[in-house]
């Protein structure tokens, strides 16, 4: 944006997770924290802020670094509602933009030029297949973006003549996404709890039953009954590591989820 507006400002991408913490020595940040010092002014872009355990913290000393320094950090909705008055504390927000789904109109533009880049040859699709995709992505990239390319990957494991609606039926039932508003829709408020607490583990893994034995007070058999019901529902996956099981809510399901709890306006757990 800097560059498309003719403007010379420094700026910065970095990660939260450059900030994780070993003992007593932080990785990265101190790097961070010297090298902003040298500037008069700058732009600092933080991803990853969930990663954090101590964002308050690290914020706090970026901000020390210069007195003309603009901040623009990026957040996962659930873990911003839980944080965002822990963050005003030490940084005092000027504005929050929240990223939302696109239209039909958008996302068919947004597709086209993605066929611009994915193909070597002037490739067109009619209307039918670009609307097909967004009937089942909602406009949300992520599912629109991920339904295109396993529409073509479809296509060409069934030897298709052409890339059509067909295909696009093939992507929605392989990547488990058929109906997947309805079902995330119609899960019931004790299958919401425990997915928002899966949602807001910071481990990268997900959450471990015992986990959310503990946080949610129920019995063992009642959270394993959750747990393996939504996985079967294909909303959860989970992935054994030892002798320990980890669930986390599937990527391409993620924003669904997040737009229902959003919808109710609650995401603390």
């Amino acid at each position: 944006m800097l560059e498309r507006q003719g403007v010379d400002l420094p700026y910065r991408h970095h990660s939260a997770t450059e900030f994780i913490e070993q003992g007593e020595h932080e990785l990265g940040i101190h790097e961070i924290l010297d090298e902003l010092e040298e500037l008069d002014t700058a732009i600092l872009i933080l991803d990853d802020c969930e990663q954090d355990k101590r964002i308050d913290h690290s914020l706090e000393k970026i901000r020390g670094c210069l007195d003309d320094l603009l901040i623009i950090t990026a957040w996962p909705p659930e873990h911003w509602r839980v944080e965002q008055d822990r963050i005003n504390d030490v940084l005092p927000l000027s504005q929050e933009i929240t990223l939302n789904t696109l239209t039909e109109t958008n996302t068919t533009d947004a597709l086209r030029i993605a066929v611009e880049i994915y193909s070597s040859e002037d490739v067109e699709f009619g209307p039918e297949l670009y609307s097909a995709i967004y009937a089942s992505s909602f406009g949300i990239p992520l599912l629109f973006h991920e339904l295109l390319r396993e529409t073509f990957r479809q296509s060409f494991l069934g030897d298709l003549d052409e890339v059509d609606v067909e295909a696009v039926q093939g992507a929605v039932e392989k990547l488990h996404l058929d109906s997947i508003r309805d079902r995330v829709y119609s899960l019931s408020e004790k299958k919401i709890l425990v997915l928002k607490h899966v949602l807001l583990s910071r481990h990268p893994k997900g959450q471990r039953p015992s986990e959310l034995v503990e946080r949610l007070s129920r019995d063992k058999s009642t959270v394993s009954y959750h747990l393996q019901s939504l996985a079967d529902d294909r909303i959860l996956e989970k992935e054994k590591q030892g002798r320990s099981v980890f669930y986390r809510v599937r990527e391409l399901v993620k924003p669904v989820l997040q737009q229902r709890i959003e919808k109710e306006g609650e995401f603390r757990a």
